[in-house]
């Protein structure tokens, strides 16, 4: 037998091995109780008074004239992040200020959702070419039924 048929049948062997599945991990055996595992997120979440983050967002927006919706934006894996979310926390009770920005380029902001916690409000702007407008509201009206302008409540954006 030569050298190198020696190598070529250790490489194969190797190979082999290689691909064979392992066993499987056991299943941890503990449960939580769903409000102990909330209490705990909780605990860790109120640790991290601000967030920032690059995200990958796709909207719909319904066309108020009736017109076919304007949909912007992708979460394929393939995507590049287009948008940019920032959260900062209070110590009172309430909402927190918070914005979600969707970007075209790092330069140019197409739309922005957010509250202002200082002032009590909520408010969504866009600007998608030729169409566009701004919307704003109190956050303490936010989602309540009857508001036409902003059907959703930025808040449940957290």
């Amino acid at each position: 037998m030569t050298a190198s048929s020696i190598w070529c049948k250790l490489a194969v062997l190797v190979a082999g091995v290689l691909a064979l599945p392992g066993c499987p991990e056991p299943l941890p055996k503990t449960r939580v109780a769903l409000g102990q595992l909330v209490r705990e997120h909780n605990a860790n979440a109120r640790r991290a008074p601000r967030l920032w983050a690059r995200a990958k967002i796709k909207f719909t927006m319904a066309n108020p004239d009736g017109g076919l919706p304007t949909t912007w934006g992708s979460v394929s894996p393939l995507a590049t992040p287009n948008g940019l979310v920032l959260l900062a926390k209070g110590d009172r009770p309430g909402p927190d200020d918070f914005v979600l920005i969707g970007r075209e380029t790092a330069a140019m902001e197409l739309f922005r959702v957010g509250i202002s916690r200082d002032e009590g409000a909520y408010y969504f702007w866009y600007n998608l070419g030729d169409e566009a407008a701004a919307y704003w509201g109190h956050t303490d009206l936010a989602g309540a039924p009857g508001l036409r302008m902003l059907a959703m409540n930025p808040q449940d954006l957290l």
